[in-house]
């Protein structure tokens, strides 16, 4: 005997109507509640979100879109025309901002462009069709074309990073750089080196300025002099770091130990005293920054300082959203730190400039020092 088929039982979806009924609260009250409001005492939106959670309320994004005039997405535009700019902290960073979203129920739209101009376009275009909601910048540059369209939009925005001429006016999160810089040559002093260079970034950024007054701070500090000599700019990866460490270290008095504003330049410098045969860590000292995974596996180990990229995306998230959500007016900026990671590139010094030099020069005549 065939049994009659049955059509399954649709479960009734929760409405925000019955989570307002559930708590004699106003339908309005509840809505303002789940969105975060900052009308709304936390006690209240506690009260709410667990009853919302307990009934299995889950909101319809797409009419909160029509309601609200919110794509309910966030846009990140990365610049590849220089390979491997984002790859340091693209992973974890990307991953501490989706964390941040998924609590909201809000996306993040990724897209990636090979030149400012193109960058600049569908940013652009991304305003004009509402695809997303604000935007994370990365890699703040110098007159920065991206603050000027999103300005002129009057469209939220975060930085990552601080802008030298409107960090009173902008919402940024940025890790203190010039701090770490400070610090990385205090420790070599401290270890007993006096002569010391640094490696700049992306001379177009300005991070980089900002951590190039952080050593040039540290050297008035310690009363030690500038030697322009001992100091490249645009060391954004190992190639261009093994270019500035040839230009540097075999002048007739190079510096004992290395700041690196990026561990990337770092690992050049590596590829240098490997081929000349300098013992890092004995003959010269290295310093980098960022904490990327390869410091960790080279010989010996990177000394550098880490930077939290996950918490980074994080905040950024988060803050960008309380700027939307809240219309707030006056500008959200916060500050993290970089943590010293204690390895052994450097150490006192072993060699003066003179032994160093005259290293390199046995090496690069073929012969042994």
């Amino acid at each position: 005997m065939n049994t009659p088929h049955k059509t399954p039982h649709k479960t009734k979806r929760v409405t925000i109507n019955d989570v307002s009924d559930a708590l004699g609260l106003s339908k309005g009250t509840v809505s303002r509640a789940l969105n975060d409001y900052a009308d709304i005492s936390q006690k209240t939106k506690n009260k709410v979100q667990k009853m919302a959670d307990k009934m299995g309320y889950r909101p319809l994004l797409q009419a909160q879109s029509i309601n609200r005039g919110l794509s309910y997405s966030l846009g990140l535009v990365l610049n590849t025309e220089h390979s491997d700019y984002h790859k340091v902290f693209l992973s974890d960073f990307i991953d501490g901002v989706s964390l941040a979203l998924k609590r909201e129920n809000w996306s993040l739209v990724v897209a990636t462009v090979d030149d400012e101009q193109a960058e600049y376009k569908l940013m652009q275009d991304f305003i004009r069709m509402r695809k997303v909601d604000g935007f994370i910048i990365p890699r703040v540059r110098f007159d920065d074309t991206r603050i000027h369209l999103l300005e002129s939009y009057q469209f939220p925005f975060v930085l990552f990073g601080r802008p030298i001429d409107k960090s009173d006016t902008v919402s940024w999160f940025d890790i203190c750089g010039e701090d770490a810089m400070y610090d990385a040559l205090h420790h070599l002093y401290r270890l007993g080196h006096r002569h010391i260079g640094f490696m700049g970034g992306d001379s177009q950024c300005t991070y980089s300025t900002l951590r190039l007054n952080g050593y040039k701070d540290a050297l008035t500090a310690h009363q030690l002099p500038y030697v322009a000599d001992w100091v490249g700019a645009d060391c954004c990866c190992p190639k261009s770091g093994y270019v500035h460490a040839v230009k540097i270290f075999t002048r007739p008095e190079p510096p004992t130990a290395m700041i690196c504003a990026l561990d990337r330049s770092a690992l050049g410098v590596y590829d240098f005293a490997c081929e000349y045969g300098l013992a890092i860590g004995e003959d010269i000292s290295i310093i980098g920054y960022d904490g990327v995974i390869e410091g960790a596996y080279v010989k010996p180990k990177l000394t550098t300082f880490a930077v939290d990229r996950k918490h980074s995306g994080n905040r950024l998230a988060s803050i960008l959203l309380d700027v939307i959500k809240n219309n707030t007016v006056h500008p959200v900026q916060e500050m993290d730190t970089a943590v010293l990671q204690h390895r052994a590139s450097c150490g006192v010094p072993m060699k003066t400039p003179q032994q160093i030099a005259h290293i390199i020069a046995m090496h690069r005549q073929g012969g042994a020092a």
